[in-house]
């Protein structure tokens, strides 16, 4: 019988991953310096960091694409990985699920699937064969879907299995290693759970995750140790009872920095009596007899699951969604038809996602992009246009917002998901409105940018300006909303002020009845107690 002294210690797995002293210098940049990484079978290793932190050099280092300075070190279950080859990568294990997923919409599950590992024979193709292997690997990972309907209709969580199945396919190569770069930048809520029981089914296997993400709710919930990189540097390897949020904002964007974050305590310092907005049965889209006020100074939270119909709020209030019922009230004018140019006209601007199409023209300028909604003002006769002050209000917004790198002539689509949505705010702001509609203002968005703008946020409301977020990361209201108004199923079903977080928003969002009641407009919705 073996006792408590003859057992053997416990000796931690041979790492899947161990990098060295991994540096990669650019002709203009040190991109990473020193930096060193291990990643142990059946590990969710969450790897954080701003954007220019690091983060996406080290993986295309790891898929090959990058031969790192010499002196590096890229050992992969214990053997040399040669660098600057994505077929060494590939033939050592290594998978990555990439934001944008390289699927096709157009196929289905199964074209996909085999797009990988080939389809068998070369003259004609066995889809029965090929289906039972799609059926094996979705099955793998607790995934029902019809593998025969295109991707285009399919729910984005199953897109993500698709892309998820498709890299695990043995057929194609022994796999050790999955790395998933921002998994739930496009999936709902709901979703996101389902996602993690994937992730959850691969650790099971023995398979190891890399999880790079900008959002950090996630990491506590999933990542069994977490590793951080600022500029180009580790700063540090946290696990267990260390992966908690102020922790993790500490590393990522220094101590210093963390210590200014928008809190509570910023809010409720500018709102007046002056209504600037008011709806009264307001119907558009999927929201259903609605009714709030928005007051000079307050900022305003809308959230719900979704297609609950927060999504078509910010859009119906420029009339790009058409008023199907119910008033609509600019200060003092009650507006009867509403349209896109009417509404910034009234002082009413949505500012979109970055992540949307058309939110900006991804070949001009920065400068012309902050701009181009208030060209008026510059214009000359012959549509000529007055540069001199058109780069001087572009320069403006650049400093204020800290948009990096710093000069208007850069092109907009090279910059960082989080500098091009402080342009899209800035091109708002500089429009002089006197209501903001921002829709999710920080998706994709790094911590450091994210905080700055939620600063710059709540510091226009102290100016007087009326501010509503639609949102669907729960942090965008939690950090900066006086209150919030919870839709489901096109209704308002609670108002929410005072102490609230984002376990209870979501909690009203899916089931309700322990918020507060909704108000009617004739009670006073968005008064305060």
């Amino acid at each position: 019988m073996s006792t408590l002294t003859d057992e053997k210690p416990w000796v931690a797995p041979a790492p899947v991953i161990n990098a060295e002293h991994v540096s990669m210098t650019f002709p203009a940049q040190r991109a990473l310096d020193d930096v060193s990484l291990q990643i142990v079978p059946g590990e969710v290793h969450a790897l954080l960091g701003e954007n220019g932190s690091g983060k996406s050099t080290l993986i295309r280092i790891l898929s090959g694409y990058h031969t790192p300075d010499p002196g590096s070190v890229l050992e992969i279950q214990g053997e040399q990985l040669p660098f600057g080859s994505l077929r060494a990568s590939h033939a050592a294990g290594l998978r990555f699920v990439h934001q944008h997923l390289a699927l096709i919409n157009e196929f289905n599950a199964v074209e996909n699937i085999a797009l990988d590992s080939g389809f068998g024979r070369p003259k004609w193709i066995d889809w029965e064969a090929q289906a039972k292997e799609a059926e094996r690997l979705l099955a793998r990972l607790n995934v029902e879907m019809d593998i025969w309907r295109p991707l285009s209709e399919a729910r984005p969580v199953e897109r993500s299995a698709v892309a998820i199945a498709r890299a695990i396919n043995t057929d194609s190569g022994r796999v050790s290693c999955v790395v998933l770069d921002e998994p739930t930048s496009r999936l709902p809520e709901p979703e996101v759970e389902q996602l993690f029981s994937i992730i959850h089914d691969l650790r099971r296997d023995g398979i190891a995750v890399l999880y790079v993400t900008h959002r950090l709710d996630e990491v506590t919930a999933i990542a069994d140790r977490v590793t951080v990189l600022r500029d180009g540097k580790k700063r540090g390897t946290v696990q267990g009872s260390d992966i908690i949020r102020e922790r993790l904002v500490e590393l990522i964007v220094g101590e210093a920095i963390a210590k200014r974050r928008a809190t509570h305590s910023l809010r409720h310092e500018s709102e007046t009596d002056r209504c600037l907005l008011r709806l009264e049965g307001f119907s558009a889209g999927r929201v259903d007899d609605v009714s709030f006020t928005l007051r000079e100074g307050e900022i305003l939270g809308v959230v719900g699951l979704a297609g609950s119909g927060h999504e078509d709020i910010a859009r119906a209030l420029i009339g790009a969604i058409p008023r199907e019922a119910g008033s609509l009230w600019v200060g003092d004018t009650e507006v009867r038809s509403l349209t896109p140019r009417k509404a910034v006209d009234l002082g009413i601007v949505l500012a979109l996602s970055n992540t949307v199409a058309g939110s900006a023209v991804k070949e001009f300028s920065v400068s012309e992009n902050l701009t181009m909604s208030s060209l008026s003002r510059y214009k000359l006769r012959l549509g000529l246009i007055r540069r001199r002050p058109q780069r001087r209000d572009a320069r403006k917004w650049i400093e204020d917002l800290d948009v990096r790198p710093s000069d208007p002539d850069a092109t907009y689509g090279r910059l960082s998901g989080g500098n091009q949505q402080k342009v899209i705010l800035g091109r708002s702001l500089n429009c002089n409105p006197k209501v903001l509609l921002l829709e999710n203002p920080t998706a994709g968005v790094d911590v450091g940018a994210r905080q700055i703008i939620y600063q710059r946020i709540i510091e226009q409301a102290k100016s007087g300006l009326a501010v509503l977020i639609c949102a669907t990361d729960l942090e965008d209201v939690t950090s900066t909303c006086h209150r919030v108004l919870v839709i489901r199923a096109g209704k308002v079903v609670a108002v929410v002020e005072g102490d609230y977080d984002e376990r209870r928003l979501m909690s009203l969002a899916a089931n309700g009845g322990d918020g507060d009641p909704p108000r009617t407009s004739q009670e006073g919705v968005g008064a305060h107690d």
